[in-house]
């Protein structure tokens, strides 16, 4: 009984620091790791990829720094490479891997430097930077989805919206000032209804970094 109960228990754990947390992500937190980067660089992006889905990869993030001339790529995110999901090494690490999903964004194991060639990493920021991203309109701005709700033709009504699909989230920081940038759906919403500018921006951004991130 006592074997039965010690995994519900933590799951009951994982599921509640889930809801909190997952809360907290989509308002922006301006982390004890956001905070520390505020202080030690004079510019930082950070890009992540925000899911309805529970688990860890929803607390994945990307960390472009800027401190002078040097620039340095960090990931928030765990980095097990299991076999099967029976295997042994899967089971063993699945509780510490869920971790992620209850301690706070901060200097701790889930943050580390991305092996990128300085040559990458400039090149990564001139493209960045080419999106003008502090000039970027989000969902905030020009609201979210398209202008027309529903699509009605004589022989139709096909409803424009999605409602179960991933979005990105782009903070800008610098030492006096901080955006952050919000898109629910952009792939989706720009097929629908494209041309928003802001929208356009942010999925190619979102191009720039998907590599790194495929890559790891």
């Amino acid at each position: 009984m006592k074997a039965l109960a010690l995994p519900l228990i933590y799951f009951l754990m994982l599921l509640l620091g889930t809801a909190e947390v997952t809360a907290q992500t989509q308002t922006h937190p301006f982390s004890p790791l956001r905070q520390f980067l505020q202080q030690d660089s004079d510019t930082t992006i950070v890009f992540q990829y925000t899911t309805n889905w529970i688990g860890p990869s929803a607390f994945y993030a990307y960390f472009l720094s800027k401190k002078g001339d040097r620039l340095q790529l960090h990931a928030y995110r765990d980095f097990v490479r299991s076999g099967s999901p029976d295997s042994v090494s899967n089971k063993q690490q699945l509780g510490p891997r869920n971790e992620i999903i209850l301690v706070p964004e901060s200097r701790n194991r889930y943050f580390n430097p991305l092996r990128v060639s300085p040559a990458q990493l400039e090149l990564l920021w001139l493209n960045l930077m080419a999106q003008k991203p502090w000039q970027i309109r989000d969902d905030k701005v020009d609201g979210e989805g398209c202008p027309e709700k529903l699509r009605i033709t004589k022989n139709s009504i096909e409803d424009l919206n999605i409602y179960d699909g991933g979005g990105i989230q782009c903070m800008l920081i610098t030492k006096d000032q901080i955006k952050a940038l919000d898109f629910y759906a952009p792939d989706f919403y720009e097929k629908q209804c494209p041309g928003r500018a802001g929208r356009i921006a942010i999925l190619k951004i979102s191009a720039l970094f998907d590599p790194i991130i495929q890559a790891y």
